[in-house]
């Protein structure tokens, strides 16, 4: 059966991430994806330069006609979000599409290798840990899943450190888990779940995909303060 998935994200014109990637994807699962666009870039923030344009004063009024046109979603799925104003806007958002059932899913993007991307602030980054709550689904890599958590990042871990990092994430108030990380053992990726419903954790393997030649020169600020 066809889902129809409002998919709130920006818009980068060349380097395959994400807009671009789950409209295509999910119109193959035969899904619809609906499009709510965060901003435009030229490409993705991994280049050393690049052009971005905010539409956090687009987004409601965007959302508006679909509420006037008494549309409902199976899902609403949220990633990259250009200004902290934009974490009011979509939890707003979620709330004026959201239905009985429908399956919210929040991929927190804000860096990896230990480092946040340029265009995030401090501000940015505190306001995200409020909009976690709620959601059935969170998807952080493990970089994100530490600032959200104010958890030391490490290279090197075990098993138990990232079920402890999984427990602080579910403090945050959100109902299921999902952190992609390398693994204790180096020799493939791994993600790891915990359903909180459930108090149960499962670990998933499969391998690694190739880097973009781009994330050799990753343009990085801090949000530590």
């Amino acid at each position: 059966m066809q889902k129809k998935i409002a998919v709130i994200n920006d818009l980068s014109g060349y380097g395959r991430c994400s807009l671009t990637v789950a409209i295509p994807v999910l119109s193959a699962m035969g899904h619809q994806c609906c499009p709510i666009p965060t901003a435009i870039l030229s490409n993705h923030t991994e280049f050393p330069v690049y052009f971005f344009d905010d539409y956090t004063e687009k987004m409601t009024t965007y959302t508006d006609k679909w509420k006037e046109l008494g549309l409902s979603f199976d899902a609403i799925a949220t990633g990259f979000l250009g200004s902290e104003a934009q974490i009011g806007i979509v939890m707003e958002i979620v709330q004026k599409l959201k239905a009985e059932k429908t399956f919210v899913v929040v991929d927190p993007v804000m860096g990896d290798g230990g480092e946040i991307y340029a265009t995030y602030t401090p501000e940015l980054c505190e306001a995200m840990g409020t909009l976690v709550d709620g959601a059935d689904v969170l998807m952080p890599n493990l970089t994100e899943a530490c600032f959200l958590t104010g958890t030391e990042y490490r290279e090197h871990y075990d098993e138990q450190y990232i079920e402890t990092l999984l427990d602080k994430l579910a403090a945050l108030g959100t109902t299921a888990l999902l952190t992609r990380c390398l693994p204790w053992e180096r020799k493939t990726w791994c993600s790891k779940a915990l359903t909180v419903r459930m108090a149960s954790f499962a670990t998933m393997w499969h391998r690694p995909l190739p880097a973009h030649p781009a994330s050799k020169s990753l343009r990085t600020t801090s949000c530590r303060s």
